[in-house]
């Protein structure tokens, strides 16, 4: 059984943020109509408390049995996936409501839990099957139904937490102390609010200037209160980085749904797993000092974003990105520098970079097409609706300008640290 788990729990850690995504984004109905959160409200829910989960983890006390709060999250998660199920087989909105809050939940952990040791035991043969799962999900969408991704998904949440019980487990309470920190909450709670904003935005197309007003208060305050927690003056790189994954994601959807190629969304999922899969391993395998891997890595960031910008490689640019930022944040975790609180940094990363890429999207559409939502009608309806896509390639290349300038900036800052730090422990 733990051969079992190991196989499992590997594929989860390879799929739990995309494939739950991919399930939901699909199930938004397009036919409701522009400016609805009707459909889009599970999507919204599932995303936004995915990324609020990983402020609050800590929040209730010290953990000292990480394998009952991983049996507690594939619960929660499973019991979501129930009522999707449930609400798409009845059309129960209220239902798939639930069930995006669940889900969200409870896989917003995972990271953290990754992070101890308990899911991260990758293998090849886990790679394979995460390819395979991604692959299906895509013939479902294409040419069957989406419930039955629901199944799937299901299946492998049910499969982990029933192997996860052979696993040794310690014998103590989930918490040494139960003690509630309303500290923990205020950030966790305004990095909803926000995402809830942002992909409301996202699923819409309609903003009020009072919301992007209250986004950027929220940002600000948030930036205020982490200087003194994280230091995250300090952490900039991680920032960063954090804002450059997520720009590859998120604009890749947009970008794909602008011309009408849904499909190559499944493909752009498996090249980001295979370059996280190669990443990790590449990195172990290195034999460089630190410094100069992080700098290679970020020379490879640099060229990628230069190959994004043709519409013809751009799925090679993609890779070559994803893989150098994967081992980009493998080193620059390890570096000693900083205890390691990259999960909040990126959060916080990604979260800046969709109010940019929302802002920008914004300007570029009435400047190009004298209305500020055009843009987003594709993404919003799943197909092409524009004649040509160079408003989308407008605002791509703004954005990659703004990280290769950004980036240079806050790389000689961080290699500034790195040899200072090195001279003085010498």
């Amino acid at each position: 059984m733990e051969k079992l788990f190991s196989l499992f729990s590997d594929t989860l850690s390879k799929l739990y943020l995309l494939l739950p995504n991919i399930i939901f984004a699909f199930m938004i109905d397009v036919k409701v109509g522009l400016g609805t959160l009707h459909t889009a409200l599970p999507f919204i829910l599932l995303y936004s408390f995915q990324k609020m989960g990983v402020f609050t983890l800590n929040s209730f006390g010290k953990i000292t049995n990480y394998t009952k709060v991983l049996r507690l999250n594939l619960g929660v998660a499973l019991g979501g996936v129930f009522f999707a199920i449930i609400g798409t087989l009845f059309k129960q909105q209220i239902l798939l409501d639930l069930s995006g809050i669940l889900v969200g939940t409870g896989l917003s952990c995972l990271p953290t839990l990754i992070k101890k040791g308990l899911l991260l035991k990758s293998s090849k043969l886990g790679l394979v099957f995460s390819i395979l799962i991604a692959l299906l999900v895509g013939v479902n969408i294409k040419y069957f139904s989406n419930l039955f991704n629901l199944y799937l998904l299901a299946l492998l949440l049910l499969m982990t937490l029933m192997a996860s019980f052979y696993l040794p487990a310690p014998k103590t309470q989930m918490l040494a102390q139960l003690k509630l920190n309303l500290r923990s909450f205020v950030p966790a709670g305004i990095i909803l609010c926000l995402y809830v904003m942002i992909r409301t935005y996202r699923q819409t197309a309609l903003i009020a200037d009072f919301e992007w007003m209250l986004i950027f208060s929220g940002i600000i305050f948030l930036f205020f209160l982490y200087q003194d927690i994280f230091r995250i003056y300090e952490q900039t790189y991680q920032f960063w980085l954090g804002a450059l994954k997520n720009f590859l994601i998120i604009y890749s959807l947009f970008w794909f749904f602008i011309r009408g190629q849904v499909s190559l969304i499944i493909w752009s999922f498996i090249i980001l797993m295979l370059s996280n899969f190669l990443g990790t391993l590449l990195y172990h395998k290195l034999a460089y000092p630190n410094v100069t891997i992080q700098i290679g890595a970020f020379l490879g960031i640099v060229c990628g974003l230069l190959l994004m910008l043709s519409s013809r490689i751009y799925l090679v640019g993609y890779f070559i990105t994803a893989l150098s930022a994967m081992i980009a944040g493998k080193a620059n975790t390890n570096d000693g520098l900083l205890p390691d609180k990259s999960g909040q940094i990126k959060t916080l990363g990604s979260l800046l970079q969709q109010v940019c890429l929302g802002l920008t999207i914004e300007l570029v559409s009435l400047w190009q097409l004298h209305s500020p939502t055009a843009l987003l009608y594709s993404n919003v309806y799943h197909q092409a609706m524009l004649k040509d896509s160079l408003p989308a390639f407008i605002v791509r290349l703004i954005l990659i300008s703004l990280f290769i300038i950004s980036g240079n900036l806050i790389f000689s800052w961080h290699l500034y640290r790195l040899y200072s730090a090195k001279h003085n422990s010498h």
